[in-house]
């Protein structure tokens, strides 16, 4: 992968959400929030690497938008993410971590209620804890 600077990512993914609607550089800057001489140069950079093309010019206004190879493939990793196979699947590893944290706390409240380092009307709350979370299925 090219090295991007943060601003080149910035530039490139506002490019790629707009669905590749041709956009020019102030239009970029205030939905930003970057001078736009910055994005002129931001432009400009990703330009010369092959990733954003003018697309046509408008009075006083450029126009860009991703090269059509970028944008097929910010398409695929897109796709990619959004299907079961994948490890990028974000919603299926933040289930996992939600699994683990519940784990860790079963073993937590286990470990409290059997030494005895709670109260006792505590380890009744810890019990009733402990009930909930094997009704999640948290084994």
């Amino acid at each position: 992968m090219l090295p991007l600077s943060e601003s080149e990512a910035k530039v490139m993914n506002y490019l790629y959400k707009c669905k590749n609607e041709p956009k020019y550089a102030a239009e970029i800057a205030r939905a930003l929030g970057i001078p736009r001489r910055t994005i002129y140069d931001t432009l400009e950079s990703l330009k010369k690497k092959g990733i954003v093309e003018e697309v046509e010019k408008k009075g006083i206004h450029t126009f860009y938008r991703l090269s059509k190879k970028w944008f097929d493939v910010a398409e695929a990793a897109k796709t990619h993410a959004e299907t079961d196979e994948s490890p990028l699947n974000r919603k299926k590893v933040l289930e996992l971590d939600l699994k683990e944290k519940l784990r860790a706390t079963k073993d937590i409240l286990n470990l409290l209620a059997t030494r005895r380092i709670l109260d006792s009307p505590t380890v009744e709350e810890v019990k009733k804890a402990l009930k909930k979370l094997e009704r999640t299925g948290v084994q």
